[in-house]
Order: structure tokens, then sequence, then C-alpha cells
């Protein structure tokens, strides 16, 4: 609950400051503040704001942990009332990690998000089954590093969501910060290739959409959700838009025809996958129409 609370306030100052970056002159500034004002709202004459952002920002401190001597990225849960050691709250989530990065990269605290990024990245899978499959959490234990690829979630399924959100996270990261060099590292090219090989691989469907069995995305818990849901769909597109991004960074130093084949594939595949959600997914009138005939 606490870190509910924590992320809400963090959304809120995150809000503020993508106001600035859009650009909002200082009299549409001061027309929304006094909208939101708190004589417009009914909120208690003693809540004070800044205090409570304060606290805020405090707790979220808390919440960052060191990897090998770096802070590396926030855990689950600070302290759980059951105290059960056999729970992972205090590992460190790919998915929930990401408004926590982006809300770090606000704060130019680029150095967080670059060993974030980089740890993900060394816990890569390259075993045969799990190839370029992105660790759902991670944690250091003795001086090790262990990633979890399912084995210890509640549904015991390799989350879906994890691997697709490193790729968007890190252009992110690449584009705001202005560390090119990363973007073009072998590392994170290797990475990328490695996920697109997984991805991008044909199916006896023919269609560009992913498919993820019950319990492989947002919570690991059943949800009877199966398939090929909008979110993972959606989430997919993005992934592979920054892949393309990426990749064309990279294009700028280093010409390959085997990386020109996979940015051409890659974008063929955004574009299919586009289409196929506009037809397949899009409620229009026709489509109402046709729901409608169905007994």
């Amino acid at each position: 609950c606490n870190l509910l609370y924590i992320i809400f306030l963090l959304i809120f100052i995150f809000a503020q400051s993508l106001l600035k970056e859009l650009g909002l002159n200082s009299r549409d500034s001061n027309e929304m503040a006094e909208r939101f004002s708190q004589k417009n709202l009914r909120v208690r004459p003693s809540s004070d704001e800044d205090k409570i952002v304060t606290n805020a920002k405090a707790h979220f401190e808390k919440t960052l942990v060191e990897i090998s001597g770096e802070l590396v990225g926030s855990v689950a849960a600070l302290e759980h009332p059951t105290k059960n050691l056999k729970l992972n709250y205090g590992e460190i989530f790919l998915r929930d990690n990401v408004p926590v990065m982006i809300y770090l990269i606000t704060q130019k605290r680029y150095d967080i998000v670059k060993k974030f990024l980089s740890v993900c990245l060394e816990l890569q899978s390259t075993n045969y089954q799990t190839r370029g499959v992105f660790p759902t959490s991670f944690v250091e234990e003795k001086g090790k590093l262990i990633g979890d690829y399912g084995q210890r979630s509640i549904g015991r399924i390799t989350s879906a969501d994890a691997s697709l959100w490193w790729p968007i996270l890190c252009w992110f990261y690449v584009n705001k910060s202005g560390d090119h060099s990363f973007g073009k590292s072998q590392s994170v090219q290797r990475g990328i290739q490695l996920l697109l090989d997984l991805v991008l691989h044909p199916t006896f469907e023919g269609t560009p959409v992913l498919f993820v069995p019950d319990c492989a995305f947002m919570i690991d818990r059943p949800m009877d959700v199966w398939g090929a849901p909008l979110e993972v769909e959606v989430l997919l597109h993005g992934c592979l838009k920054s892949c393309i991004k990426l990749m064309e960074l990279s294009r700028e130093d280093h010409v390959s025809r085997l990386l020109d084949q996979r940015l051409i594939l890659t974008s063929q595949w955004v574009e299919d996958l586009r289409n196929f959600l506009l037809k397949h997914y899009w409620v229009t009138s026709q489509t109402m129409q046709i729901l409608r005939r169905r007994p």
C-alpha cells in the first residue's frame, strides 16, 4: 500500500514535468493551477502538498537498492506484513521499475537507469528454451545476481511483458540522456537481436501478433486472459518500434547487410501488426453491425 501511495505521487510529479516539456506557457499554467487550486477542490484544509511530496520522495529513496555498490532499481515493497521469506517482494521487477526509471530520467539520474538496463541485459537468457527472454525480476544473493524467468512466479510462466518493456525503456533513456554510445554498444545491439529472434518467429497462424498463455503478463496470476490480448500487442508494437530506432542508431556507424535485412523485416512486421490491430481490434460502426447480426 505504501508503494502504491508513493507511485501515485510520483506520477503526479512526472505529469508536472511533462507539462513543462510540452511547452505550456505561463498563462496556460496559471489557468490550470487556478482550475485545480484548493479553493475549487474539496480537500482538507490542513493538507500540505509539499510535505506529502517530500515524504513520498523520502520513502521512494528507501526502495532503491544497490548491486555491486551501485543503485540499480526499486524493490517491490519495503516490508511485507507477513514477513514470509518465500515471497519475492524484496526483488527488483523489470515491469514494475519502468515507471520508476521514467521518473528517474525526468530527474536526470541517468546513472541508475543505465545500471538497471545493463543488469537486465546481463541477465538476458541464453538458454535454448528461453533464449532472448529478459528476467521478470532479479536479486543479489551472496554477491551473485539471480534472475527469475518464471520459475518463482505464481503462475510458473515466463513473463512476456517484461521482455517487451526493455527496448522501450532503453530507447527512452538513450533519446533523453543523449547517451548514443550505449544504444550503439555491442551488448545492446546483441540483446535486441536475441529478443527479435524470439519475437519475430513465424507461426502456423500466419498472424503478426504475439500469442501468450494465461499468467504471462501484468500480475503473473491466473486472469483467464490468454491468446493475443490487446495490451500485449500494443506493447509489442512499441517494442518493435523502439528496436528499429536503436538499430537505426547503430547503422549510422556500422553498415551491415544483415542489419539492413533485420530492419526491413522488423519494419514490415510493425506495419502488418498495425494493420491487423486496426482490422480485428478497432471497433467501428461496421464492426458493431456485424456483432449485432450474430446470434
